[in-house]
């Protein structure tokens, strides 16, 4: 869809717009803890009442927190393990409050001028949400870190009463802070929920129907491999761009992207197999009895593609997916020597890939990844 928008000095701004049907996995934010809940089963939450204090108490507590703490206020085990409660850097302060009443339990920063940093140690979480009260201030923040830095704040009306807010994301929450609206107010945090949020992904079969969908990924079709003079060649494991060897020299591989073999594999190389009709040049395994590992450096990498074939003896190949927390999917695909083409997108990082016929060679070419997401790119022209 193209839009030209017209200015009176002659110059004009042209938007172009992928406007793709296909999913994007943005980021989703929610105020209401059952939709969250509902929507990410098997989550883990911390309501901070097991602790070490009696009811209807208010007490400082040093910090950091976590489930090895053993202190005035929690004892070993008393919390629940993956999680550290601390300050931000430079704080006014030096320790944490903790407040128990009839009702519940909160936990919040011990200086007004600071405020509460929660931090994930699994890389897996990407569904974390947190009730907040702000008792001096109608206006409440809750920043939401990623490895990349901040994915989203959120700034909430918590005087009256606690108000939940909650996202999913694609990319690892490492962090959380909450913090009273105005420098200077309170925060308190009750019932802390995180975990792993439902694996949300969709298979392609079809080149064309991925390319038009995701169509600014990042492609590595091994043309710069140097085959020697020769239909095939030996290469060391792993390659990526800053290799400089026999088959690549520093640049020729895309960024972002390393391959290699399985552990313990019984011939340690990779190979390079030359251009034939139909296909350009390939890479995989050297041995029969190993498999092709591709991992993704970027956090980003939420679509991958690759055509894969299989010379010596057509039969089923396995692709898996990997995220940060295990397996996304195993596809089972046809392989000859003719390209089977086999992708995913989803809403979590792709961090590996592997691709293997079990007891035989398999090769790949064309290999596309990136971000599953609609883009939007603007160009300026002028009259």
């Amino acid at each position: 869809m193209w839009n030209t928008v017209n200015h009176p000095t002659g110059h004009f701004l042209l938007l172009v717009s992928l406007l793709l049907s296909g999913p994007s996995y943005a980021l989703t934010t929610y105020t209401d803890r059952a939709e969250f809940e509902t929507s990410n089963p098997g989550l883990v939450t911390e309501g901070f009442e097991t602790n070490n204090l009696g009811v209807s108490t208010s007490k400082q507590c040093p910090q950091p927190l976590s489930s090895s703490s053993n202190n005035t206020c929690f004892l070993t085990d008393q919390l629940i393990p993956g999680v550290e409660y601390g300050l931000q850097e430079n704080p006014a302060g030096a320790n944490l409050s903790l407040s128990v009443d009839a009702q519940t339990s909160r936990l919040g920063a011990n200086h007004a001028a600071d405020s509460l940093v929660i931090t994930f140690s699994d890389l897996g979480v990407t569904a974390a949400g947190l009730e907040i009260q702000c008792p001096f201030s109608h206006a409440g923040s809750v920043k939401f870190f990623g490895v990349k830095g901040l994915i989203t704040e959120q700034i909430v009306d918590c005087l009256a009463a606690p108000v939940f807010v909650a996202i999913t994301s694609q990319q690892a929450i490492i962090r959380i802070e909450a913090e009273g609206g105005n420098t200077g107010t309170w925060e308190l945090v009750d019932n802390l929920t995180w975990g792993a949020s439902p694996v949300k992904f969709n298979v392609f079969t079809e080149r064309v129907s991925f390319e038009t969908m995701y169509p600014l990924l990042k492609r590595e079709g091994f043309e710069a491999g140097d085959l020697g003079g020769n239909g095939s060649r030996a290469c060391p494991s792993p390659l990526d761009s800053s290799s400089d060897n026999d088959c690549f020299s520093p640049g020729d591989l895309a960024t972002g992207v390393q391959f290699s073999i399985q552990s313990n594999p019984l011939i340690p190389q990779l190979a390079l197999s030359g251009p034939k009709p139909g296909r350009t040049i390939t890479l995989g395994a050297n041995g029969f009895s190993d498999y092709t590992v591709i991992r993704f450096s970027d956090l980003d990498t939420t679509a991958v593609g690759l055509e894969l074939y299989c010379f010596t003896s057509p039969g089923p190949a396995n692709i898996r997916f990997y995220g940060m927390d295990g397996l996304i999917t195993e596809e089972t695909i046809d392989c000859s020597a003719s390209a089977e083409f086999i992708a995913v997108s989803a809403n979590k990082t792709i961090v590996r890939v592997e691709a293997e016929q079990v007891g035989e060679h398999e090769f790949m070419d064309n290999l596309l990844f990136g971000k599953a997401a609609t883009q939007l790119m603007f160009k300026d022209g002028f009259e």
